[in-house]
């Protein structure tokens, strides 16, 4: 099977230009690209018909680059043909080798060629060659006779994805997709009636009106509005999910780690649009803004892969901002003031509190190395682990009440404010034996209680405070009532999430 990959150039060109004066590795305005790839992901082209092809770099520093200089090629003109715009003509169906060159990288890649199918304004039916997928347009979806197509990755994952060609091709009238799925696929516990199909649209996944589960021919259908990118799914939330939303980080995309808001009515489950020189970077530590309509996390500044900044965005990308601006220094574990004008953070084991919309940091006095907080609903305390034990302490800064202090019993890590404000959340190493347990207390320190043994990687309390989300050592989420029952599951994998 054929391979996309990118490689240096560099060894090419000196062979080409020997020692000549003025030969290069760059491009000609003298940038060098620490990345090249290609949009889309898996290039597909019909036979007479064109797609475009769009490249996507960073530079020596980590930043995108909004208009790569790119040279293109395709390694069978039999097959297609590409011009230096990116336009792809297809020739003749299967397969060829196509490059993209820009600076001192080489990104190759194969790109298919599709039998099309003309179908015009009376209307037909497509039919991918393995069968996994039908097409229905209606008459008068289409204004006037065009190529269209429908296929499958060569290599399916658990579920069928389709490709419906032209992509980006709109219909006057909606036609009907029907995808095969097989059975032995959908998790034990799971109906097949909560299969879906989503439409992708790059980042972006798109619940399908309509969808009709036909659980004896094993199928899914759904109206569509466009040709595209579809695929069969499970809700990452089962029907028996509580109708609230986590924010989750996942390595989705393969670049790094991304943050991504997960909406189950209807569901949506898309990544918060961050610059290229975030989002293939390791975010993390995030945290909802009352009203959620803002987020914090960190990540490692372009200039230094081994510190971490703290930085706020809306859900929609807009107005990031980075709040530390520290590029040697770490900064963690942000929290929300209740009233989202403030966030306090952790920098170098001492805590520091910063207006949302950036400004300088005060630091609050405490004695000890902090490890982690949360800020309380009422806005007056923080309950924060010092030194493995867990302290309350004035915002304002002042003498810190234990709660909890370390024992042979174990350490408290982690610790989250329950929303009303009189329990404390917390990870607890070696509190049963040397796995460790969720436990519950009382703001005070007393009625301690354990709710589940394990490892956990992350913890949270649901709004109302009538159930506790964790993810385990697998990363999968998992719901618990507050006697540790589990009575619900997600289908993705995340390193950390907020429950909003």
């Amino acid at each position: 099977m054929a391979e996309r990959r990118w490689t240096s150039r560099r060894a090419v060109v000196w062979l080409a230009c020997g020692a000549a004066l003025g030969c290069t590795d760059t491009t000609s305005s003298g940038e060098r690209y620490l990345y090249l790839g290609v949009t889309p992901n898996e290039p597909i082209a019909l036979v007479g018909d064109t797609m475009r092809l769009r490249a996507r770099a960073t530079d020596a520093g980590g930043a995108t680059v909004a208009d790569p200089q790119v040279v293109w090629s395709s390694g069978d003109h039999g097959r297609a043909t590409v011009d230096q715009t990116g336009l792809v003509t297809g020739v003749a169906a299967g397969t060829a080798e196509f490059t993209a060159a820009a600076g001192d990288l080489l990104y190759e890649f194969p790109l298919r060629v599709l039998a099309a199918t003309s179908v015009g304004p009376e209307g037909g039916t497509l039919t991918s060659a393995d069968g996994v997928a039908r097409l229905v347009l209606p008459s008068g979806a289409l204004a006037a006779l065009r190529p269209v197509g429908l296929t499958t990755p060569a290599n399916q994952s658990t579920f069928p994805r389709v490709y419906a060609l032209p992509e980006g091709l709109t219909l006057l009238d909606p036609g009907t997709l029907t995808v095969r799925y097989d059975p032995t696929q959908v998790p034990a516990g799971w109906p097949a009636a909560d299969l879906v199909l989503l439409k992708v649209d790059g980042e972006h996944w798109t619940l399908l009106s309509h969808n009709v589960v036909d659980s004896v021919a094993h199928t899914v259908s759904a109206q569509v509005t466009g040709l595209g990118t579809y695929e069969v799914t499970l809700p990452v939330i089962p029907s028996t999910w509580p109708r609230e939303a986590f924010l989750v980080v996942t390595n989705a995309t393969g670049n790094g780690k991304e943050l991504w808001t997960l909406l189950p009515a209807p569901l949506v489950f898309e990544a918060v649009p961050l610059p290229e020189d975030l989002r293939t970077r390791s975010v993390r530590d995030q945290a909802w803004a009352p009203g959620h309509a803002r987020l914090a996390f960190t990540a490692p500044p372009p200039s230094n892969d081994l510190s971490r900044d703290l930085y706020a965005v809306g859900i929609n990308g807009q107005g990031l901002v980075n709040l530390s601006n520290t590029p040697t220094l770490n900064e963690y574990g942000p929290t929300w003031s209740p009233d989202g004008t403030r966030l306090a953070f952790l920098r170098e084991g001492a805590i520091w509190v910063v207006p949302a919309t950036g400004g300088p940091a005060e630091q609050v006095a405490v004695a000890g190395t902090v490890q982690g907080i949360d800020w309380s609903p009422d806005g007056a305390r923080f309950v924060a682990q010092v030194d493995y034990n867990l302290v309350t302490l004035p915002v304002a800064g002042g003498p810190a009440t234990t709660v909890y202090a370390a024992t042979t019993r174990g350490n408290a890590l982690r610790p989250r404010w329950s929303p009303d404000g009189t329990h404390v959340l917390a990870f607890m190493t070696g509190s049963v034996d040397a796995a460790g347990g969720l436990v519950t207390m009382r703001a005070d320190g007393s009625d301690l209680r354990l709710v589940a043994e394990g490892l956990f990687n992350a913890h949270a309390w649901s709004p109302a405070g009538d159930q506790i989300a964790v993810t385990n050592r697998q990363h999968v989420i998992i719901g618990l009532d507050l006697n540790g029952t589990e009575i619900w599951s997600t289908t993705t994998t995340t390193d950390g999430l907020a429950w909003r």
